[in-house]
């Protein structure tokens, strides 16, 4: 089999464990949705974003660092790069359980069924977000996205275990079977990276200068991905507070839907393009980067409209097949959703072009202005008490988010361009 064809069957076998990974969670959702009730949805989806928050604000962005130095570097140097964040992370986790466990009076006593599961699920997530990221940075795309369908595919055994039995079908028996999967996909990173030269000497060297270093480097980087973060999930919370569960159920629903397009065109495209980049940056290669990047952003406007499409066609049939009818009613919602990730889909195109240009302050400027645009125009759309304004309100910020990364990238690749051909930098 040549390299060509191989490449394009990873792509294909990755593409297609992602669409299982999403197809368990509308399994979940719509299993939720119908036998558990859309309050449940709701609950899932604040629970879901905890863990996804906290599971990055854990890791300090040490991965941005380790991710670029990852590529090009020897197998001894590569255990090292992978090493040396472990022990900052296992002192995080500490933190944060003791910060828990002295605050835990005060937490709301509802919260006190669910945060036992929330403390693990965001450790082994963490943990999964830093595994697949050095997977990825190595190429090895099957293995982490084996470890992605893991950590979602419980979802095919919570709504197995609720149709087989009524008395399973509680929110208890889901996060259980969460647990259960995070704890496999963690094992299978750890597998696959086991080829390593990992030895027991490693395991206790910490590289207090790297660290430093990368410390100092990833603090910008991990500024922006709490921007992008509280630009992806924080609409939810702020919906949380001037509307009924009900409503951010149905919210939450249409999100899970619209974000199945950005996982999707991600896994086919964005995974594979982002290590090519950064090669191509290192290796001072201008024209074939921007060439690479032209490619991979007509790929991507192309794949996700078709994407689109059929999600538009399929949304009405799909609500009264689980029943949920009434949730046609708010399908406009659905519609600016989907326009909201195909704005945020190319915007991380030029996301990834700005990482692997090492533009640093363009990505926290844009990804906290961003964010900050969100909270403002959720505010604005929960004081209307309708969910068309929170839609409306992630248009917005995610048009936003698109320009203002579109300039900087312009302005990253001009400065590039005048650095390496300083004669012709009026033609930029």
């Amino acid at each position: 089999m040549g390299p060509a064809r191989r490449r394009v069957m990873i792509a294909s076998i990755n593409v297609i464990m992602r669409g299982l990974a999403l197809v368990a969670k509308f399994a979940l959702l719509l299993y939720l949705s119908r036998y558990v009730g859309l309050e449940a949805v709701g609950i899932y989806g604040l629970i879901q974003s905890a863990a996804v928050l906290g599971s990055r604000f854990l890791g300090w962005g040490l991965y941005f660092e380790a991710n670029r130095a990852l590529v090009g570097e020897t197998p001894d140097k590569q255990v090292d790069i992978i090493i040396a964040p472990q022990w900052v992370y296992m002192g995080g986790y500490a933190v944060f359980v003791l910060i828990l466990a002295f605050s835990w009076s005060h937490w709301p006593a509802s919260w006190h069924v669910v945060l036992p599961y929330i403390v693990p699920l965001m450790l082994l997530n963490h943990q999964i977000v830093e595994l697949t990221q050095v997977l990825l940075a190595k190429q090895q795309t099957f293995p982490a996205n084996l470890a992605i369908f893991l950590n979602s595919g419980w979802a095919y055994a919570a709504a197995a275990a609720g149709l087989l039995s009524p008395e399973w079908r509680t929110l208890d028996v889901t996060l259980n079977c969460w647990l259960a999967g995070a704890t496999m996909a963690v094992l299978v990173c750890l597998f696959a990276l086991r080829k390593l030269p990992f030895s027991f000497a490693a395991l206790f060297r910490p590289r207090l200068g790297w660290l430093a270093q990368a410390f100092i480097i990833s603090a910008p980087l991990y500024l922006a991905m709490v921007g992008q973060l509280v630009n992806l999930l924080g609409d939810r919370y702020v919906l949380g507070f001037a509307l009924s569960a009900r409503e951010v159920g149905i919210y939450v629903m249409f999100w899970s839907f619209g974000n199945a397009v950005q996982v999707l065109v991600q896994t086919g495209l964005l995974q594979l393009s982002q290590p090519q980049l950064i090669a191509l940056y290192k290796n001072n290669h201008y024209a074939a980067f921007k060439l690479q990047l032209r490619k991979i952003t007509y790929h991507v406007v192309l794949v996700s409209s078709v994407y689109m499409v059929l999600a538009v066609v399929l949304i009405e049939p799909v609500l009264r097949l689980v029943g949920q009818t009434e949730a046609i009613a708010f399908v406009s919602l659905f519609y600016l959703l989907l326009l909201s990730f195909f704005l945020r889909l190319v915007a991380e195109v030029c996301q990834q072009a700005l990482y692997a240009l090492r533009a640093d302050r363009a990505l926290i400027t844009t990804n906290l202005s961003a964010a900050v645009v969100m909270i403002v125009a959720a505010c604005t759309g929960a004081i209307t008490g309708q969910l068309l304004g929170a839609g409306w309100a992630v248009v917005m910020a995610a048009a936003y988010l698109f320009a203002s990364q579109y300039y900087s990238l312009r302005l990253a690749i001009k400065t590039w361009r005048e650095k390496n051909y300083p004669y012709n930098a009026a033609s930029a």
